[in-house]
């Protein structure tokens, strides 16, 4: 069996690249991701030694400018093209920083893997790296590590972070933030609030409950007090197991009383003993290795937020010989699902737990070429390109998510499936863009495709204490994810400075929701913020500090559900007690069908979801299909503040 802790993904960010970047696989989801509708206030094998391929060099040390030193780590690439030294088959230069305080990160480690081995180099004490490949080509990056911070070290030739070395042209300003260590007990108890001794505790990322599968320590057993010490970033996941309990999953974050996480397990009458086995191979019939398959309810079982039927319920990468196991599940019927970077991923869907002699097939699959280009036509030398393929009317599944950095802005994206395709691309103070590719059934070669980015508006604003306090520093502010060209929408962030005020740069004209949070306070979701030419400056956004003994919530006004796209509905998920849909006496698995008079599939996930939104005590008008029913009844719901 493949080997848990295999270089598959840990934490980094390019320019930065998404904070918490897990590999291909484990970042595509069936669904489009749930939103909280609320209105929320060919690859080589790695060398034994990669320090031993091409030497790279550092560039001498060049102290960081001092306004940087609380400088928010802006999440979308933000590199420019300049000139390589002559005769250099290109070069790349750029810091390493923390993800938290965007300060240099010295003496870290960076590998490259290329046409011609491993490279490595070092950065100086500001943080800042160069790198000077010896032969053009693509490059990846393969692995960073420094002391204090969680690696990043994706398989061997799998990285999502991808350099094109061009002979006379360089790339300058490339930012790649590690996440560090942070320290965190996880206590396990059984249904009466006993410790478990001997329970497996298990780090997941914080993303959709995959595992981490990166070099460090991620796997655990309690001791007699029930009780494991790890070390992970925010936002990360743990899942606990016992025998004889149903396992339990838990979040690691601020919202934590003293870093001290309980998992209470429930008992389990049965299940827990099945298997499913089997082998990935590609068109040809030759295994695949590092393949990652997992297993989750079928799809019309799986409801948004719903504990239980959107995470994987087991997962594991495939070894040398393409074969896999997945252990301890439940009787049932599973979909199954396997997928690689570079190839078309597949789901079996409703295979019963206990097959041995499941065979899924990754095909090559179709390629997509193109360019990214500003608005006066000169190359955007790095971007963040993300593939969706068009599952129905609303569903969007989340395939190739790449950053790209090419003096020519020239990318690449293979493994496409026939079907259509939403092509987002974004970069540091440009306007993301959003288009449309067809790949046919037989295409091979899909392209070129020119992309053109136009400049970004900006957004400033405040945070401050609730109540007429002063400002609030480090708070971090975010474009909410999901709703703002989709998964791209969480590449948008800030942090305030030391009168409370940040700036987002790069947004589209609209209408977005901001999520922000600080250390101490009450996480805010404030809605309808409109982005633009004469769109007025919000507000100060207040927060909430939290009280002595309590743990941070989330304040959000809105119906209180969460939501997901099925076919041509929103599917309501989660149902949060005191919200709007609850006293409407809406239920898990009912679908709203149309907002005010206007169908859902009329506008778009997205918008949808902003439409739901609104002040807190205002009223929406909702088409609803009750679950298993096919009628579509008129509902009522007001919205609410909520804390959660």
């Amino acid at each position: 069996m493949a080997d848990t802790k295999r270089r598959y993904a840990g934490w980094v960010a390019l320019g930065v690249l998404l904070l918490g970047l897990a590999l291909w696989f484990l970042a595509r989801r069936s669904d489009a991701p749930p939103a909280m509708a609320t209105g929320k206030s060919a690859t080589s094998p790695a060398p034994t030694n990669p320090a031993s391929g091409t030497a790279a060099t550092p560039e001498s040390a060049r102290p960081a400018p001092s306004s940087e030193a609380r400088s928010p780590v802006l999440q979308l690439p933000s590199a420019r093209r300049t000139e390589a030294p002559a005769g250099a088959p290109g070069a790349f230069s750029g810091r390493v920083v923390s993800a938290t305080s965007g300060q240099g990160v010295p003496g870290a480690e960076l590998t490259f893997a290329g046409p011609s081995g491993a490279a490595s180099t070092r950065t100086d004490e500001a943080g800042v790296f160069r790198f000077l490949p010896d032969q053009d080509g693509l490059w990846q990056v393969a692995s960073i590590r420094a002391e204090g911070f969680l690696p990043f070290g994706p398989d061997w030739g799998q990285s999502p972070v991808r350099l094109t070395a061009r002979p006379g042209s360089g790339v300058d300003g490339l930012l790649l933030a590690l996440t560090p260590e942070e320290s965190w007990t996880v206590r396990v108890e059984d249904a009466a609030g006993k410790p478990l001794a001997g329970a497996q505790v298990r780090l997941l990322t914080g993303r959709s409950g995959e595992t981490v599968l990166f070099p460090t320590e991620d796997q655990f057993t309690t001791g007699a007090e029930g009780e494991v010490q790890l070390r992970a970033p925010e936002d990360s996941t743990v899942e606990a197991r016992h025998a004889g309990h149903a396992p339990a999953r838990g979040a690691l974050t601020s919202r934590v009383p003293s870093r001290r996480l309980v998992l209470r397990l429930k008992g389990e009458a049965a299940g827990g003993t099945e298997v499913l086995a089997g082998r990935v191979v590609d068109d040809s019939g030759t295994a695949v290795a590092g393949a990652g398959v997992r297993a989750v309810p079928p799809r019309n079982m799986r409801l948004p937020g719903a504990e239980g039927t959107g995470t994987p319920v087991a997962e594991t990468l495939t070894d040398a010989d393409g074969r896999f196991v997945l252990e301890r599940l439940s009787p049932g019927r599973y979909d199954v699902f396997a997928g690689i970077l570079g190839r078309v991923s597949t789901t079996a869907p409703g295979v019963e737990a206990g097959r041995r002699d499941l065979v899924l097939t990754l095909a090559r699959g179709a390629r997509l070429t193109g360019r990214v280009r500003d608005a006066q036509g000169a190359p955007v030398a790095s971007f963040r390109l993300e593939m969706q393929q068009h599952k129905g009317p609303l569903e969007r599944e989340y395939g190739a998510t790449l950053t790209v950095v090419d003096p020519e802005g020239r990318f690449t994206v293979e493994g496409l499936a026939p079907g259509t395709y939403t092509l987002r691309v974004g970069a540091h103070g440009l306007a993301p863009s959003a288009m449309q590719v067809s790949v046919a059934p037989d295409a091979k070669e899909v392209g070129p495709v020119e992309v053109t980015l136009a400049p970004g508006a900006r957004l400033e604003g405040q945070v401050v204490k609730a109540g007429g306090g002063g400002p609030i520093s480090g708070a971090r502010v975010q474009v909410e994810g999901g709703l703002y060209g989709a998964s791209l929408a969480t590449v948008f962030d800030a942090m305030t400075d030391a009168s409370g005020r940040f700036v987002l740069e790069g947004l589209a004209p609209g209408t977005l929701s901001l999520s922000v949070s600080a250390r101490g306070h009450d996480t805010r979701i404030v809605d309808r913020v409109a982005v633009g030419p004469g769109a007025p400056p919000p507000p100060p956004i207040g927060l909430n500090p939290v009280k002595e003994g309590e743990a941070e919530r989330v304040e959000m006004v809105g119906i209180g559900t969460v939501l997901g796209p099925r076919d041509d509905v929103l599917m309501l998920g989660t149902i949060i007690p005191g919200g709007g849909a609850h006293e409407a006496g809406l239920q898990a698995g009912d679908a709203i069908v149309s907002i005010d008079g206007t169908l859902v599939v009329e506008m778009g996930f997205p918008t949808a979801v902003q439409r739901i939104r609104g002040p807190e005590g205002s009223r929406i008008q909702l088409g609803i299909r009750r679950a298993g029913r096919s009628e579509v009844e008129t509902v009522w719901v007001v919205r609410r503040k909520i804390q959660v």
